[in-house]
């Protein structure tokens, strides 16, 4: 059973997004620095101001199986 109303936690972090930890309090991510993205690969989610694209696909856009290193 997971308290604080099952969430876990009985406080948050300013502008972080929540995200699930199995069945056990919910987690949190720091807030995001300006011009960052959300990302995660196997992992818990963090912001980075430098992600890697490896494949970009638009359905009716210019990018189709692109890559990049941002």
């Amino acid at each position: 059973m997971v308290g604080d109303g099952g969430t876990g936690v009985s406080t948050f972090t300013s502008n972080g997004v929540l995200y699930g930890n199995s069945a056990g309090a919910l987690q949190v991510t720091a807030q995001g620095g300006t011009n960052s993205i959300l990302t995660a690969n196997a992992g818990a989610p963090s912001f980075s101001n430098s992600p890697t694209v490896l494949k970009l696909t638009a359905t009716n856009g210019t990018f189709t199986n692109a890559t990049s290193s941002a």
